[in-house]
């Protein structure tokens, strides 16, 4: 995802629904969200070894969270 704007984008967009669903402002910008996602990208290859993540937006005890999860080739 971090090669592709468009998914970053989508995972912006579900940041944002998610906080207004907790009606808090969203305050991260798309590239700090481009950021994130390549750092946790690289993260997750190296500890599972693995070349595909996805990523999904959820919220956790009133807080919204960027999961990653390594996907087997």
């Amino acid at each position: 995802p971090a090669a592709n704007g468009e998914e970053i984008r989508r995972l912006h967009e579900e940041i944002q629904r998610h906080h207004q669903t907790l009606g808090k402002p969203a305050t991260l910008t798309i590239d700090q969200l481009a950021a994130m996602v390549q750092q946790q990208t690289e993260l997750v290859r190296s500890r599972y070894h693995v070349t595909n993540v996805a990523f999904r937006v959820e919220t956790v005890d009133g807080k919204v969270k960027l999961k990653a999860k390594p996907i087997q080739d």
